[in-house]
């Protein structure tokens, strides 16, 4: 029955539902959509919003996510037709994306469990995010080291730092193994909805260092999903995951793991940096000049808190 709501183009079939409503927009134009066949039932439908992630999403539900816990919504119909790929999940309801202690840590204790996928599972996955690696990140940065430089100066941030951090990125060669990572895990990817924690949106799931999804946990800006991190709750989220995942192959020796992921953070958000600020100069109609200069605020904050943890305290 369900399938039947769905045209042979991959659209919801205006005719058969009561009325649907749109959630948000991919990055290839194409929208997720809330639809109800009646007053009190509704679906959420996505079609594919990224063309480079063909099939993957549908992929980790059926071999990744039955084997954690139920952290995501349930898969009700799909569609691999040559011509259309969508999905149509449960409806959660409205999510509450609030930043606080208490989601933090309830993700850090679920990012432990996907973690943890077996290699045989998931041997072969994509090694390839939605943004670059941090080895391409740091080579980017090296390439516009000048640049880097005038941003310390306008952030009020001293280039003797930004000196010993490029001495760093020069060695900068991480022990962990690469782990499943969710890809996305910015605010607006995970949240409470019926007064459970949910994690939405895993078509950009690969294989990466586990400080890829405490990143973007953690440190990452987003412009419509606005956050505010401290130190305290990032030491205490960095702690909960060592103690978490001391079954790994190779587990996290403390200090070092910290370290590393203070490094990885620091690079990642100067990169950030720079492209919001190429967004603010292009006009990107995307977002507002507003969430655009919130987004930039919020990035720089993360950097000198995780500067600071690096090389002490600076007078920032």
């Amino acid at each position: 029955m369900i399938h039947s709501l769905v045209l042979s183009d991959g659209t919801i079939d205006e005719q058969k539902v009561l009325k649907k409503e749109r959630v948000y927009q991919g990055m290839n134009g194409r929208y997720v959509e809330r639809f109800f066949i009646n007053h009190d039932q509704s679906y959420i439908f996505k079609p594919l919003t990224n063309d480079s992630q063909i099939g993957k999403e549908l992929w980790v539900h059926n071999h990744i996510l039955k084997e954690l816990p139920s952290i995501y919504p349930r898969l009700i119909a799909y569609s691999i037709d040559a011509n259309s790929h969508w999905i149509i999940f449960e409806d959660l309801g409205v999510m509450d994306h609030r930043f606080s202690d208490e989601s933090v840590l309830g993700v850090i204790k679920l990012m432990a469990h996907w973690h943890k996928t077996t290699p045989d599972i998931i041997e072969g996955f994509p090694q390839k995010g939605p943004k670059p690696s941090i080895e391409e990140v740091v080579e980017h940065l090296k390439i516009r080291k000048d640049d880097v430089k005038r941003l310390a100066a306008n952030y009020h941030i001293p280039v003797s730092t930004i000196e010993s951090l490029f001495i760093q990125l020069n060695h900068i060669s991480f022990q962990q193994q690469k782990v499943l990572s969710h890809g996305d895990l910015h605010l607006g990817n995970f949240g409470y909805a019926k007064g459970k924690l949910f994690i939405i949106d895993w078509e950009h799931a690969h294989l990466n260092y586990p400080y890829w999804d405490l990143y973007h946990l953690l440190d990452i800006s987003h412009p419509v999903f606005p956050k505010r991190i401290n130190k305290n709750l990032r030491n205490t989220a960095l702690e909960l995951y060592i103690d978490e995942t001391d079954h790994l192959r190779r587990p996290p020796i403390r200090n070092s793991f910290k370290q590393d992921y203070y490094l990885f953070s620091s690079a990642f958000s100067l990169w950030m940096i720079l492209l919001i600020e190429g967004n603010l100069e292009r006009n990107d109609v995307r977002w507002s000049k507003e969430q655009l200069k919130q987004q930039i605020e919020e990035t720089v904050l993360s950097f000198k808190q995780c500067i600071d943890e690096l090389f002490g305290k600076k007078d920032f």
